[in-house]
């Protein structure tokens, strides 16, 4: 009922607006320019002082000539590389002196249909916003394409192409084949051809720039904190004046996807895919939304998707369940294209077995609709989107308005104000029925437009070969047409029934919805106190009768959200060695159980309508609890806290079946992966087989006790006054504090415990890193070669200095990454991207306990040239220690450091992690704020005090020997492995025999 009467309060929307046009929203500013450019100008206050900049280039790969294939992507890196304004990488160097990042897909991508240039800029200083113009317009009208710049970026794209010649890769590049058959877009994937990319001359690239690059197949996007849009206007027409076109842009050609009567299927089996998967593809031509009705349209299928989601995932969360997950959506996968897709996830040797599930439930929707209460459900679940998107309008990113922009520009799908777009929305779903749930499950209409695509693991054909107590596998059988057919048959049967007959599907059974929970006794706020520091601002603590602290801090950053996070001090570390799957796994398990007191299915219905989310997790020295949450949903968020502490779960086998099961086919499939496989050994070699961060073998998780599992997890979660809550966001202290008292402190102290009064002392895990430098070249066989490497060092710093010193740490680690992209990248020419990283997960939360880690370089290359880069990045690591930092690299570290921390000022998530790290900290004395203001003053010292000697000092304390380990990895001959196989049957065969000998004698 009072779902029901929230949504009838809109007035129903009147068919006769069907073919009204949609409402561009008035604060954009459009125009065609003389020069043939169009722009588009919008204010917008989120984030402060920043700006959105666009060049949307309509055209994509769809266009490249079968020569060309691959061209569109290259003239995208080499806009970066070099214009007439902007000399050799100075464009890259100017965005950081600024304080804008560069990195990887950070600032361009290149798609079927479209090219997209995307800079995120600061405005608060005069000449950034014109300078980044410029460079727009430098990537419009002036990208220096010369043979010499080509063949040096041509190495750089062949990294990137090679990072994706792995199983998710090629899944994805052959699912767009199959997807697309028939069309331009089958063979004109963005990324391009190995061939084209080694061999294309400058020539070819120069002459598909200065084709497609044409102003009238190019937009502006301007959209930021402005105090004035007209002098923005004034600025783009100053910047792109150039002279008319004097020829008009060329045709496109005629793009479709043909559509096809019968059912497509492709098998796709890979020896490095880890696990079991199944998509089935509905295409029909693209609905471009441009009208009222067309709106409708859409609506009617976000609705029908939500009610076959909701069943599909009650079925995943049942008892032997026949998949592991199902999700139906709808896609765009290019510009003329939609389809609605079903993506299922199996078992092994079940792919047939969940396709057919699911199946049966599209054909159950299709004949007997949805009841009216499953719909008014999935109604309130999206009136609760639009009712965040309403609140937030105003709040919205300046990214948001920009993509929506670039991508009228390519499709024309209007751009639409977000109050109007919510109010228009909100009538349209009053008056959607149950019957128009039945009209919308049509667009799955098999076989018809259907593309049905199987992809799989397959065994090395040499490890086949082996007997199974050699680890050998044999092949689960491959699903061929006949089979999948005849899936398709007793299905096509079903709906023919009309839902009527012998071995007709009933109707969905909807289950009664329980309350969540009753009314405990409430408890009670002991003390309050308003904690207030310069950094910081202000925070109210609560302690409660049962121990435990709750931070609230109010912030309006977002009219419609709070974050919040528990954290208590104790996790796996406690546990015995042999334990440490029990620890791992102890969430999952209690998870598949239910651990708010009700089944997941029922679950799925207690949170309908509801947006939030809670979630436990066990780390190595601490237990954390965290989630969101609408303001309106607060109440409910407490409600769930409380059973999360109270619930009585019980073990229930059957129900956990499906789950460990999942485990033991995870841990057996995860060395088919070859970059899974070097992980695992850079955790070993970098901890000296530490057991605490080792990823589960087959043995533990086919033994893993699930009582003691379950005994750990009710443990971690049972005694409130181990923990500290914060809550950041639309929150008010003087309002919660009845709900607090009502649902937090209510949460009992177990019996036979106490409030905790002293601090744990966490067990320090088993960590060391090699007291001697390794070297290490590993070799895997793999379907396409490719390499990954890594450089590590040993970090450390005395418990009295911690706190300083991770700021340090975070400082070296930024200016070694952009020293080594420099070197690598751009110099050499050798690498994609780089990333260096500190871990210090070893490092145990006590006050005496030194900082101990490792920091690690990490980057894909040509698989021959792995050992000679990573020396190289040593060469370069130890230049810097002796003090080959330019006061340019300080400044642009500086600044862009700085611009990053201004904007994670602005967010909850921040201040929710800031208020949970404070009160895990060894520092942490009774004010969590003050804590919090210690820890970014301590910031702002370093960042101040940062120069080319106090970083080289850093190193040098950080790391101040030579000791490292390298780590790579390349392909091995299948060959070399064959002929290794054939060694070690006959060494076996050899052996048998003495063996047999000697029973003889």
């Amino acid at each position: 009922e009072r779902v029901q009467s929230v949504l009838m309060e809109d007035a129903p929307w009147l068919p006769t607006r069907a073919d009204s046009p949609l409402e561009f929203d008035p604060r954009v500013l459009t125009e065609k320019l003389p020069s043939g450019f169009t722009y588009f100008v919008r204010q917008n206050a989120k984030p402060e002082h920043r700006a959105e900049l666009r060049l949307v280039v309509s055209a994509g790969s769809v266009l490249e000539e079968d020569h060309e294939r691959g061209v569109a992507h290259i003239v995208e890196h080499l806009a970066f590389r070099k214009t007439k304004k902007f000399l050799r990488f100075e464009l890259v160097k100017f965005l950081e002196s600024i304080g804008a990042q560069f990195g990887a897909c950070q600032n361009a991508y290149t798609s079927f249909d479209e090219t997209v240039y995307q800079l995120h800029i600061p405005i608060d200083q005069p000449g950034l916003l014109e300078k980044g113009l410029q460079v727009l317009e430098q990537f419009a009208q002036a990208v220096e394409i010369s043979d010499e710049e080509v063949d040096a970026e041509r190495t750089i794209v062949m990294e990137e192409w090679r990072q994706q010649r792995n199983a998710a890769g090629r899944t994805s590049k052959n699912y767009y084949k199959e997807l697309l058959k028939g069309s331009r877009y089958e063979k004109r994937m963005p990324m391009g051809t190995r061939k084209i990319i080694e061999n294309v001359t400058g020539e070819v690239v120069r002459n598909f720039y200065k084709r497609w690059y044409h102003p009238e197949r190019m937009a502006i996007v301007a959209v930021g904190d402005f105090e004035d849009v007209d002098s923005v206007v004034a600025l783009i027409r100053e910047t792109f004046n150039s002279p008319p076109p004097t020829t008009p842009a060329p045709a496109k050609p005629l793009l479709e996807c043909p559509s096809h009567s019968d059912l497509r299927l492709s098998v796709v089996t890979d020896e490095e895919s880890t696990s079991h998967s199944v998509l089935v593809d509905c295409k029909r031509p693209r609905l471009l939304v441009q009208t009222e009705g067309h709106q409708r349209e859409l609506l009617v299928q976000d609705l029908a998707h939500r009610v076959l989601n909701v069943r599909l995932q009650k079925i995943a969360l049942g008892k032997r369940p026949p998949f592991f997950d199902a999700v139906s959506t709808s896609m765009v996968p290019v510009l003329c294209v939609e389809n609605s897709t079903l993506s299922v996830s199996a078992k092994e040797g079940g792919i047939l077995v969940a396709l057919e599930a699911v199946l049966r439930e599209v054909v159950r929707l299709q004949q007997h609709g949805c009841s009216t209460y499953e719909l008014l459900l999935c109604k309130h679940d999206l009136r609760a989107d639009l009712e965040r998107q309403s609140m937030e309008k105003e709040q919205a990113e300046s990214s948001t308005h920009a993509d929506s922009c670039a991508q009228h520009f390519i499709s024309k799908e209007p751009v639409c104000d977000t109050a109007y777009d919510v109010q228009l929305s909100r009538s349209i779903i009053a008056g959607i029925t149950t019957d128009d749930i039945i009209t919308a499950s049509s667009m799955y209409s098999l076989p018809h437009n259907t593309v049905l695509k199987i992809f799989r693991p397959s065994s090395s054909r040499f490890r086949r070969l082996l007997p199974s107590w050699l680890g050998g596998r044999g092949e689960a059988p491959v699903e061929h047409q006949t089979q999948v057919m005849e899936v398709l048959e007793r299905v096509e049967r079903l709906l023919k029934t009309g839902g009527k007959g012998d071995g007709a599907l009933e109707p969905w059974t909807q289950e009664e919805v329980p309350e969540l929970l009753t009314n405990p006794t409430p408890g009670k706020v002991v003390s309050s106190r308003v904690l207030k520091h310069d950094l910081v601002g202000e925070t109210t603590e609560l302690e409660l009768s049962n121990g435990m602290r709750v931070a609230i801090k109010s912030t309006n950053f977002l009219d419609d959200d709070v974050r919040f996070k528990g954290v208590a001090l104790g996790g796996r570390s406690e546990l015995p060695v042999e334990k440490q799957a029990e620890g791992r796994h102890a969430v999952l398990i209690a998870d598949e159980l239910g651990v708010f007191g009700l089944s997941p299915q029922l679950f799925v219905d207690v949170t309908a309508g509801k947006r939030v989310s809670c979630t436990p997790k066990i780390g190595s020295y601490n237990r954390v609890v965290d989630g969101d949450c609408s303001p309106s949903d607060l109440e409910f968020l407490l409600q769930m806290i409380h059973l999360l502490f109270t619930a009585n779960i019980v073990s229930d086998p059957e129900q956990l079946e499906t789950c460990l099961g999942l485990l033991r086919e995870n841990a057996i499939n995860q060395d088919r992966d070859p970059v899974t496989a070097f992980s695992r050994r850079l955790i070993e070699v970098n901890s000296s087989g530490s057991p605490h961060f080792a990823p589960d073998t087959v043995k533990q998780v086919t033994t893993v006790d699930v009582d003691t599992a379950l005994a750990f997890y009710k443990e971690s979660f049972s005694n409130p006054s181990e923990f500290c809550f914060s809550f950041v966001g639309t929150v008010d202290a003087e309002t919660m504090v009845p709900l607090v008292e009502r649902y937090l402190a209510s949460i009992p102290i177990p019996q036979g415990q106490s409030v905790r009064t002293t601090r744990t002392r966490c067990k320090p895990v088993m960590w060391k890193f090699p007291s001697k430098s390794v070297v290490e070249h590993m070799t895997r066989p793999m379907v396409q070669p490719f390499g990954i490497s890594q450089v590590s060092f040993p970090l450390h710093a005395s418990a009295k200095d911690k706190r300083d010193e991770l700021f340090w740490a975070s400082s070296v680690r930024a200016t070694i990454e952009r020293r080594l992209l420099d070197k690598l990248r751009f110099n050499e020419s050798s690498v994609y991207n780089v990333s260096v990283v500190c871990d210090f997960a070893p490092t145990a939360p006590n006050v005496d306990a030194d900082l101990i880690g490792h920091m690690y370089v990490l980057f894909s290359c040509d698989p021959s040239r792995g050992a000679e880069l990573c020396y190289m990045a040593l060469a370069e690591i130890a230049a810097l220690k002796e003090g080959g930092l330019s006061e340019e690299e300080v400044t642009a570290f500086v600044q862009t450091e700085r611009r990053a921390h201004e904007e994670l000022l602005k967010e909850n998530d921040y201040w929710v992690d800031q208020l949970a790290q404070a009160y895990l900290s060894p520092r942490y004395d009774g004010d969590v704020c003050a804590t919090v203001n210690d820890w970014l003053a301590a910031r702002h010292r370093v960042i101040d005090a940062a120069n080319p000697a106090t970083l080289r000092a850093a190193m040098n304390r950080l790391f101040p020997d030579d000791r490292h380990t390298i780590v790579t990895l390349s392909s091995r001959s299948p060959w070399r492995m064959a002929f290794g196989l054939m060694a070690v049957t006959a060494g076996l065969a050899v052996a048998a025999i003495a063996i047999q000998r000697r029973r003889a004698v």
